[in-house]
């Protein structure tokens, strides 16, 4: 539309560069990023409360891998533009034209309510642009305070049927916190310079994203968001959505399922990074523990042996996708597609990069519903399972 043509962005070429630069430690192995939030978002749910609960349960999630991994911990919101959805059909179970996200349509299950309206994607702006107002002001006044989300932290650790499992990892976090407020590194000290908030989308609704691109210093850039990403299954090599990440200066990524080999991997790394941008390109691999073990580790080797200089991410979700609701099972098939992620890594001396996550800051997590999103103990229990493989290294 038009009006999008011409209203301010959302985020700033001098941020995406940052991420950029910062993606590009992960890549050389001297950072780790994790990125987290819902899997998809609504006009209804876009409320302060909310919001403030996943960039908490975000920022929680990040103290043990900043304090046992190799650097600095990168932390991306998926946030403020998650308002597409991917439908394998585009007609629902009844008849209707498939619901495809508040940014296209409504999910009542009318007729027009189906109907697709472009005044949506004005209302998707407002509300991401409002989304990241509300975190960054958050973020200024205390949102990431080390000490106060290490004391939630313990808090959740306590409640853990089995916190007991990572009690030396959390005794050494809480004597660095103890040592740096002896050292004089105070409250006050550690939220004066609040850290930039990055956000993230997948760039589904191509309507909505090319308005928002901003020439600056001769360079395009898309700035709905800091960093795009491609599901797998829109990531066609030829594909209209591909050819709009590569014309763009943010830094991007794509979902690799268990149906990719690595010669599509080589082509995406060649489409999508030609100059071969360390922090360019995050190839977030989503696939269960087997599939990682059997699947991953050729990619990989294909990928290093070309001397691509990309971020790799773990995207764990995939295996607890068919019964995440109320399954004893799910979230140890998480934490398996974890533990093999990180080790294959290990075993191919190569990084690992980090994690991406579907989170519910404010839920109780897959027992409580069938969205599989992990609550906040669930989170801070995947990070600590990383953090204690990272500290075995």
């Amino acid at each position: 539309m038009r009006l999008l043509d011409s209203v301010p962005p959302i985020v700033t070429p001098a941020e995406v560069d940052l991420l950029r630069r910062q993606l590009g430690l992960v890549a050389e192995g001297r950072a780790l990023v994790v990125r987290g939030g819902d899997r998809t978002e609504s006009f209804a749910t876009n409320t302060e409360a909310h919001l403030v609960a996943n960039a908490g349960a975000l920022a929680q999630l990040a103290i043990p891998l900043a304090h046992c991994g190799p650097g600095p911990v990168v932390t991306v919101a998926r946030v403020a533009g998650l308002y597409a959805r991917s439908v394998a059909s585009a007609v629902d179970p009844v008849g209707l034209p498939a619901y495809r996200g508040d940014l296209i349509n409504a999910a009542e299950p009318t007729p027009a309510a189906r109907v697709a309206d472009p005044h949506r994607m004005i209302q998707a702006y407002a509300h991401a642009s409002g989304a990241t107002n509300i975190l960054r002001v958050h973020l200024a006044t205390g949102l990431a305070n080390p000490y106060a989300l290490q004391r939630k932290s313990n808090e959740l650790l306590d409640a853990m049927d089995a916190g007991w499992q990572y009690e030396e990892t959390a005794m050494e976090i809480n004597r660095a916190m103890i040592f740096m407020q002896a050292y004089g590194i105070s409250t006050e000290k550690a939220t004066r310079t609040p850290p930039t908030l990055y956000i993230s989308h997948e760039a589904l609704a191509l309507e909505y994203e090319r308005p928002l691109v901003r020439v600056t210093r001769g360079r395009a850039y898309d700035l709905s968001a800091h960093f795009l990403w491609l599901g797998e299954d829109i990531a066609q090599l030829e594909g209209a959505h591909v050819d709009f990440l590569s014309r763009i200066a943010n830094p991007v990524g794509v979902v690799l399922g268990p149906t990719v080999g690595p010669q599509y991997v080589l082509d995406l790394c060649d489409k999508l990074n030609p100059d071969n941008t360390a922090g360019r390109l995050t190839l977030i691999c989503r696939m269960s523990g087997d599939e990682t073990r059997e699947l991953l580790p050729p990619i990989i080797e294909k990928v290093t042996a070309a001397g691509y200089r990309v971020v790799w991410q773990c995207d764990p979700m995939r295996g607890a996708d068919a019964d995440m609701g109320g399954s004893a099972g799910a979230f140890d098939r998480i934490a398996d597609a974890v533990a093999a992620h990180f080790i294959v890594h290990r075993s191919l001396d190569t990084s690992a990069g980090g994690l991406q996550v579907e989170l519910d800051g404010d839920g109780d997590g897959p027992a409580a519903n069938h969205d599989p999103q992990l609550g906040p103990q669930q989170s801070l229990e995947l990070a600590l399972l990383v953090a204690d493989m990272l500290r075995e290294t």
